[in-house]
């Protein structure tokens, strides 16, 4: 039997229909990966403006923090919202607590505080959010100042290189996180117990941050912590260094096992990029009139003039360089033989202390709060023949070179020292408990006739500085001999 065979013309249009469909397959494909890839993109963008703009707020909150209240210092930032109060509020209950100062905490972003609607990621999760402990504005640190640490650092994806802390002065003093989807048995359902209508789920932050080994190390973000009596504590320790990681992370499988995207905050995002480019900040600390600086000379000068007495004159010695906690203020106290080291709060002999109301009437409360912050940055020096165990009296100064003098002005009963910013050569870095060899340094606070000064006291030669000034910082104020006049150093 004849097979009948298609004309040639038929097997070509059933070519052109084969390609036609594989050509729809293939353009439905193309299209839908280009529709994933443009909705992961918008995603993306989504989640990084978000960040962004909890990372302003945050900032903005550190700089203005002591605008509602004169009594506070600048630099802090809030509590995370750990469920307990309010939705969107940062914790009501002291941040875990008074015996928990300078432990660091994760919970939600606290948008309610910060001024903030809500804030979704890309995947419609609220954000979540790390504060260093000495940097939380509940259960205060004893030293808030440019020279503060943060206890953050952020790893790569690669699990070896960082994006903070490869130096102690660029560590994190906070991180936002955007959660990214669930992975493994990370559970979102909604916790009955809480209240959270903007954000739903619950607050436990093993949930949303991701735990996984990388390499040889093994990372939590969310510190592996669940609700209950160590809520959402990073450590146990205070200042204990905590490593972050950033995804996108995915184990030898392909499979991920860290999604979490990541912003954070550095001491300078704080202090160099806005806290010191406020007009005031400049004036709480040594403006010659009201700053701190003149009340502390004032107060020293006060001692002379209250306790000592009108027939003595004599001014107290000098707290120790060297310090065991430089965050604890009982611990500045006078110490016989010493004619220069960090102004005393306390005067060994008598008990007197520099803020008492009765002895120094013009250290009012907002100087106190910025002594209290800043303390490790206050130098004092006393001329020979002012120091406690002088024996002419009432103390006073023969010729100028037998007291202190500026830019070789003078004479003067003593100097107070406000230490500026450190300078190129300068470290200041602090440890666990606020000691620190470098703080002991004092080379890493003082330059030039002022470092030389210090170091052979009882009738230097000092040179006043400017706040802004790249190779001499120091300012000075300075006690005359009658101890009535406390002025500006020429």
């Amino acid at each position: 039997m004849n097979r009948r065979t298609a004309p040639p013309r038929q097997h070509g249009i059933a070519l052109l229909v084969m390609l036609t469909i594989l050509g729809m397959v293939g353009l439905f494909f193309v299209l839908g990966s280009l529709s994933r890839l443009s909705f992961q993109n918008e995603r993306n963008s989504a989640t990084s403006a978000v960040l962004a703009q909890a990372k302003e707020a945050l900032i903005g909150y550190a700089l203005t923090y002591s605008d509602s209240n004169p009594f506070n210092v600048l630099g802090y930032l809030p509590c995370p919202d750990l469920g307990r109060g309010l939705e969107g509020l940062e914790d009501s209950a002291g941040c875990i607590g008074a015996s928990n100062q300078d432990l660091s905490v994760v919970g939600r972003l606290p948008w309610r505080t910060l001024g903030l609607p809500p804030l979704h990621d890309g995947n419609g999760d609220c954000l979540w959010y790390a504060v260093s402990g000495n940097f939380k504005s509940k259960t205060k640190t004893n030293l808030m100042s440019w020279d503060s640490l943060g206890q953050f650092e952020v790893i790569a994806p690669d699990g070896s290189s960082k994006e903070a802390g490869s130096l102690p002065s660029n560590r994190a003093v906070a991180i936002i996180f955007s959660p990214g989807k669930a992975i493994g048995a990370q559970n979102r359902g909604l916790d009955a117990t809480l209240t959270v209508p903007e954000c739903g789920g619950n607050m436990d932050a093993a949930n949303y941050l991701d735990t996984a080994t990388v390499g040889a190390s093994t990372f939590s973000n969310s510190f592996a912590n669940s609700w209950g009596t160590a809520l959402h504590i990073v450590d146990s320790t205070a200042n204990q260094i905590k490593q972050f990681i950033r995804g996108d992370v995915k184990d030898s499988s392909g499979n991920e096992v860290i999604n979490d995207h990541l912003l954070f905050i550095t001491p300078d995002d704080i202090f160099l990029n806005h806290i010191e480019k406020r007009p005031d900040f400049s004036l709480n600390l040594v403006d010659p009139t009201t700053g701190m600086l003149r009340k502390v000379a004032e107060c020293l000068a006060n001692y002379g003039l209250v306790v000592s007495g009108p027939a003595d004159m004599r001014l107290p010695w000098a707290a120790p360089l060297s310090i065991r906690n430089y965050g604890n203020k009982a611990l500045y106290v006078s110490t016989a033989s010493n004619l220069a080291g960090r102004a005393p709060y306390k005067i060994n002999t008598t008990n007197w202390l520099i803020k008492t109301n009765a002895n120094c009437p013009n250290f009012d409360t907002t100087a106190d709060v910025w002594w209290n912050n800043w303390k490790d940055q206050v130098f004092y020096a006393v001329a020979d023949a002012y120091k406690p165990t002088a024996v002419t009296l009432p103390a006073s100064c023969s010729t100028p070179s037998a007291c202190l003098t500026v830019d070789g002005i003078g004479p003067y009963a003593a100097v107070v020292i406000f230490a500026g910013k450190k300078l190129a050569a300068q470290s200041r870095t602090t440890n666990v408990d606020y000691t620190s060899t470098d703080k002991a340094n004092l080379a890493n606070y003082l330059e030039g006739n002022n470092l030389t000064a210090m170091a052979a006291p009882g009738n230097g030669n000092f040179t006043q500085g400017s706040f802004t000034s790249s190779s001499n910082n120091d300012i000075l104020m300075c006690i005359k001999q009658d101890l009535t006049t406390v002025t500006p150093c020429p």
